[in-house]
């Protein structure tokens, strides 16, 4: 199955990792879908549908893929897939009995001979090729310090820090950037190593040293001068938020309340603006779906409404609305959570009514409770307070003509779906049969004729709404008043037939005006193509000789445009 070209290179390398280190379980595959689950710092539900060799449809529970974009947990399943694949094969092979008695057990056999030798060798001998080997590898050094002692001090602490800025160091070029042929490269090296020694404290419980490690970690990589067009940085944060939730739940698990508190107090004091915004976002996203204990929720309640009075008070910028936006979501959320009465958070959204993510909160927990009459009000609120936003005026207008009509307000509906065709979403076939259906075929005209003149400087709509109603006439001077040959060619196979003349002329005109300036070679491709075009219009053969010998005489010092004409013979000799 083909399907590597789907992913970014460093999530190939993640998800290869992920599979050689078996987090890959419980694969199954039914016709043609593969699915599977994969134990990251929670387990994720993937699945992947495939046709023809091609994978066709891939999914993952993880935030990464929420938007579609292929993560390391699918490219693990897959790998997966095909190691299984493979070794059917293989065992199909061996049953038919072509050359089977030639394949042994190599695949052991290195970690034989190795077991071997340890087991052979002289002890003092082991100890002395142990001990140089982990003086030239500190990372080694490190492993094996872990091992042999499960606490990990402040010296051992510097050490690991120092691998961090060693590995960034070696990145970052003469002005300390790294550039986007160097990004993905710098990213899966400083992942992996960030990843190998929080295994290993992990491993040995180090809860609170792990968290260390890996908050001066997000803030040395936060504060690289990098470009990482290729998403780097976004990987990075969601590989970083992956190990807070699994240091967190361990933690709880544990009993330790003091590192959880030290996690709380590192992400409340990190919203100063002391991390560049966009990785801000990640500790503040983290900090509002997280510490949801009973120890931490009246702190973070105080939090909470310190940072809604913070933001209230600058929204004179889209940031501050972004961030005021997302705490009182959360206030919302916490709320529920502590089982708060509708009243109260009734009286909340009244409180902080004009920001729209208030409004359409409360209005979608109106649609919960059936409080249809309470809905409209908020919608129609909503729609003044928010007139200056097209795409949510749309949203609210659309879902109000179908309140209104459920509601059998049937003037209400008339007059926001008037606004709706000849506003909101002009030239919209749908709605404007949805709009047409109201009325009778005798008053159906005066009342198509309002909406055209109400349209009358919206070319687009007006045009689509003539062959919608099959008024070609209209449809072809719309046409030939816009003067352009987009809108001829939209509506070619309707009109070409009725208004032959009427098309030579549009495109005799487009090549005529097109033609005036000295351009470069794509454009004078782009003419020579529209000569072949009027060629298949009627009557068209005679005009673009016409042309093609005016331009020839006009513009023969064009050398470039002179060779896309001799070109264009060859294409229509091509075409015969």
């Amino acid at each position: 199955m083909k399907w590597e070209h789907l992913f970014q290179p460093h999530i190939l390398d993640r998800g290869y990792d992920y599979y050689l280190d078996d987090h890959v379980s419980d694969l199954s595959i039914t016709g043609k879908a593969i699915e599977a689950v994969v134990e990251g710092n929670k387990e994720y539900a993937v699945k992947i549908l495939f046709n023809d060799g091609e994978a066709t449809k891939m999914s993952c529970t993880c935030p990464y893929a929420a938007d579609g974009t292929p993560c390391k947990h699918i490219a693990a399943v897959l790998y997966e897939y095909e190691d299984m694949v493979d070794e059917q094969n293989s065992t199909e092979e061996l049953d038919e009995g072509s050359g089977s008695k030639e394949i042994t057990a190599n695949a052991t056999t290195t970690e034989l001979a190795i077991d071997e030798m340890v087991a052979r060798a002289d002890e003092d001998l082991i100890r002395r090729f142990l001990l140089e080997a982990l003086k030239h590898d500190e990372k080694l050094a490190l492993r094996f310090h872990s091992l042999c002692s499960p606490v990990i001090s402040a010296a051992d602490m510097k050490k690991y820090k120092q691998r961090v800025m060693q590995v960034i160091r070696s990145y970052q070029g003469r002005g300390g950037f790294i550039d986007y042929r160097s990004a993905s490269s710098f990213m899966s090296v400083i992942i992996g190593e960030m990843n190998d020694s929080l295994e290993n404290m992990m491993d040995n419980h180090c809860y609170s040293a792990a968290f260390e490690l890996a908050a001066y970690t997000f803030i040395q990589v936060s504060d690289v001068d990098m470009d990482d067009s290729g998403g780097e940085l976004s990987w990075f944060a969601q590989e970083c938020e992956e190990w807070w939730e699994r240091i967190l739940d361990k933690a709880e698990k544990s009993g330790e309340t003091n590192v959880q508190e030290t996690m709380y107090d590192w992400f409340t004091g990190h919203l100063d603006g002391s991390i560049i915004d966009y990785m801000e976002e990640h500790v503040e996203s983290f900090l509002e779906s997280h510490f949801n204990q009973e120890q931490f929720v009246r702190k973070k309640l105080a939090l909470v409404d310190e940072k809604i009075a913070e933001y209230d008070s600058k929204t004179d910028s889209y940031s501050s609305d972004y961030h005021l936006g997302n705490w009182l979501m959360t206030r919302i959320e916490m709320m529920k959570e502590t089982d708060c009465s509708w009243d109260e958070l009734r009286a909340f959204c009244k409180q902080h009514w004009n920001h729209r993510r208030i409004r359409s909160w409360y209005a979608k927990a109106c649609t919960d409770r059936g409080d249809t009459v309470e809905e409209i009000s908020t919608l129609e609120h909503s729609v003044m307070l928010d007139s200056s936003y097209a795409g949510l005026v749309s949203e609210y207008s659309l879902r109000l003509k179908d309140l209104y009509k459920d509601a059998g307000r049937m003037q209400d509906y008339q007059n926001i779906m008037w606004r709706i065709v000849t506003q909101i979403k002009p030239g919209n076939l749908a709605l404007f049969r949805e709009f047409k259906a109201q009325f009778g075929t005798e008053e159906w005209p005066e009342v198509r004729e309002q909406v055209f003149n109400a349209l009358s400087t919206r070319h687009s709509a007006l045009m689509e709404l003539y062959r919608e109603e099959e008024l070609l006439d209209r449809l072809m001077k719309e046409v030939m008043s816009t003067g352009g040959i987009h809108a001829a060619r939209l509506y070619k196979d309707e009109l070409l037939p009725l208004y032959p003349t009427e098309y030579l002329k549009i495109y005799e005109k487009e090549t005529e005006q097109s033609a005036v300036h000295v351009s470069n070679r794509q454009h004078y491709r782009e003419l020579a193509d529209l000569l072949l075009e009027i060629r298949d219009l009627p009557g068209g053969q005679q005009k673009s000789a016409e042309i093609e010998q005016h331009w020839r005489q006009a513009y023969g010092n064009r050398r470039a445009m002179m060779d896309e004409l001799n070109q264009m013979h060859q294409k229509r000799k091509n075409r015969k």
